[in-house]
């Protein structure tokens, strides 16, 4: 047989295989060869020096506990957060299922908004469920339509994730991947923290 046609075959042969275990490779890549450390460093290094600085700060803020974020924390509430001319009551059966740290928040704002995103907004909180699993809604992103939101037994744990979900509740995207661990924010600091960093540079406050 020609020498042409057998690499022919062999690179079919190869691709059919990509395309058939395309999944299970992606994941082999990643979890033992360190694919996504390798892709990590290729995009690195077409950052600019800002660029990088921005990409240190946000794993900084991704990973920091809340406690190291206390500053910051601190910063944000003074330059993004308010009060409504005609301030509402939290209804009791949320105010009573409200982590620490929020029920402090609302003690003494009503909102925290970049721009036109609300991270925190007494005026959004509500109870929704998931998949079978009671949410609250801390605060919304108006014009990209999605809500932020804590589970309902997170003022049990020490630290209390914050996810961004879509309002078609129960869609396939909210149920396999916006509410899975891996895609929450640590907690709520943490959650507002990389917000400011996204949002906050070129927004004042309202």
């Amino acid at each position: 047989m020609d020498t042409g046609i057998i690499i022919l075959l062999i690179i079919l042969f190869i691709g059919t295989l990509c395309v058939v275990f395309q999944r299970p490779l992606v994941d082999f890549l990643f979890r033992y060869c360190s694919l996504g450390s390798l892709l990590d460093k290729l995009n690195n290094a077409f950052l600019s020096r800002d660029e990088k600085e921005c990409l240190k700060q946000e794993r900084e803020f991704r990973n920091a506990s809340p406690e190291e974020l206390q500053t910051r924390w601190l910063a944000v509430l003074d330059k993004f957060a308010g009060k409504y001319p005609e301030s509402r009551e939290i209804p009791e059966s949320l105010r009573e299922n409200l982590p620490q740290e929020l029920a402090d928040f609302f003690s003494e704002y009503d909102f925290l908004k970049i721009g036109e995103i609300a991270l925190l907004d007494k005026r959004a909180l509500a109870s929704v469920k998931v998949g079978g699993q009671t949410y609250i809604v801390i605060g919304k992103d108006e014009p990209d339509d999605t809500l932020f939101v804590i589970r309902l037994n997170s003022m049990k744990t020490s630290s209390c994730p914050v996810f961004a979900i879509d309002p078609d509740l129960d869609c396939a995207e909210n149920l396999n991947v916006n509410t899975r661990p891996e895609s929450g924010y640590r907690s709520i600091r943490n959650f507002v923290c990389l917000m400011s960093l996204y949002y906050g540079e070129n927004n004042d406050s309202e």
